[in-house]
């Protein structure tokens, strides 16, 4: 498994890119104001296939997920996304089935706490709109 971690420095506000073979990805973040720094971590499998991207950031010997959350399956196409809030779980995470971006499963999460989940039995098209 390789790993790639980026570490982002204190900052009113950032932005970066992250390239990835032909994929870029645009992150942009508010860090906390004299607090741990955001750390993005990508690990992948043994043929260099992206398998998680998340952000972090430490506190001590503690480590907690804040900010995206995303996996992969092997092909490369998403199995789940989703956003933490200091290491809690936090709006919309959303299952993917096997086929080419399918819902299997959306739940809603506020503060850690799950507070809505709708799984279904015909998978539904994922579609994205740019606002």
């Amino acid at each position: 498994m390789n790993i790639i971690n980026l570490s982002l420095k204190k900052s009113s506000s950032s932005i970066f890119f992250i390239i990835v073979g032909i994929t870029i990805v645009i992150v942009s973040f508010i860090s906390f104001s004299d607090g741990p720094s955001i750390e993005i971590k990508i690990d992948t499998d043994d043929s260099g296939n992206i398998i998680h991207e998340f952000q972090y950031y430490k506190q001590g010997k503690f480590i907690f997920n804040h900010g995206f959350h995303y996996s992969y399956f092997p092909d490369g196409t998403k199995k789940e996304t989703g956003f933490y809030e200091h290491g809690k779980k936090d709006s919309v995470w959303v299952y993917f089935g096997k086929t080419g971006g399918m819902i299997k499963k959306k739940e809603s999460w506020e503060n850690g706490e799950l507070v809505e989940e709708k799984s279904f039995k015909k998978n539904i098209r994922w579609i994205s709109k740019k606002g």
